[in-house]
């Protein structure tokens, strides 16, 4: 499993900032996002994240409880 050590606040869409571009290119360089790190958590950046928790099965499918959302469990993975 991949860590995210780094984070200690969860994130979400339309969350801005210097956590979110670290996340974008944490999750760029395991292959779950293809865009331009840029600080904010849009619909890409939530595609993203869907599936690193997939691959992670921390979700099951994208109407689980926290599907895109990169809160706890996430960050532990």
């Amino acid at each position: 499993m991949a860590r995210f050590s780094n984070f200690r606040s969860d994130l979400a869409y339309g969350d801005e900032g210097e956590s979110v571009k670290e996340m974008q290119r944490f999750l760029k360089k395991l292959g779950f996002f293809s865009g331009e790190a840029n600080g904010y958590f849009g619909s890409e950046t939530r595609e993203a994240v869907t599936r690193f928790q997939l691959s992670e099965s921390l979700i099951n499918s994208l109407e689980d409880a926290g599907a895109g959302n990169f809160g706890p469990r996430s960050r532990l993975a």
